[in-house]
């Protein structure tokens, strides 16, 4: 077992119920950067590391007092697949589709005493341009390749068929427009101002960044859920694969 210390941001959000929740209060990437051990992504922070361990063993402990419940980091592959589709794609597609009304009507009646509103207006449109190609590309090829891999492995499909020679091409393809728009929200984050709405903020204004900060926290997770559980599971099945028709072919 690997040591505490040795631990990536990664592998306690994946495996341990409630480090997602935490890292998102303290503001640790767990998701496009979360390949760091804790250690040295606290220290990045400006967070003390001790504190940060003993609240995730906290965490543990509770786990073993409660009863045992099956995470998605080992459902099985088309059930994480239907999780991700219906929790966060259909969110996505919701957010996307409502915050630039919110977005232009700010514009409008606070653009000159808040110019900065046009920055993460700005943003926002290359997040939602990204992100609409993204979940398209998501739903038209990885995922099908993904099923069908599950679906030939366990015996009930034929062996799938694609343009990439490796489920490896179009996971890499993901995962760099996944760090993308983590880039882009970082920035979006501090043209906000930490989604914080001034003082003379209409309603409209306050839901605006109430609804950016809520599409923010989404994605978070929802890139964890593929960058960290469905991609690595991936590439495993189809190596799994690999193997059963190299086997094939010998005898």
């Amino acid at each position: 077992m690997r040591s505490t210390a040795a631990k990536t941001v990664r592998e306690y959000a994946v495996e341990l119920p409630g480090a997602v929740e935490l890292f998102e209060e303290l503001g640790l990437d767990y998701c496009c950067g979360g390949n760091v051990e804790l250690d040295r992504a606290c220290a990045r922070a400006g967070l003390a590391f001790e504190p940060v361990l003993k609240h995730l063993e906290t965490l543990r402990t509770d786990l073993k007092h409660t009863a045992p419940l099956v995470g998605l980091a080992s459902a099985p592959l088309p059930e994480l697949i239907d999780h991700i589709l219906a929790t966060h794609h259909d969110y996505t597609r919701k957010a996307l589709s409502r915050i630039p009304a919110l977005l232009d009507k700010v514009v409008v009646a606070h653009g000159e005493t808040h110019p900065e509103v046009r920055e993460v207006r700005a943003l926002f449109r290359l997040i939602a341009d990204d992100l609409d190609l993204h979940l398209q590309k998501e739903e038209a090829v990885l995922f099908p390749y993904i099923l069908d891999l599950v679906r030939t492995v366990s015996g009930s499909g034929e062996p799938p068929h694609a343009c990439f020679p490796t489920v490896a091409f179009p996971i890499q393809a993901m995962e760099t427009e996944h760090d993308t728009v983590g880039l882009l929200l970082r920035r979006m984050r501090a043209a906000s101002g930490d989604y914080l709405p001034p003082e003379d903020a209409c309603p409209t204004f306050i839901e605006a960044y109430r609804a950016l900060l809520a599409l923010e926290t989404d994605l978070h997770r929802h890139i964890h859920l593929e960058n960290n559980v469905l991609h690595p599971r991936a590439l495993a099945l189809e190596k799994e694969f690999r193997k059963m028709t190299e086997s094939h072919s010998v005898s």
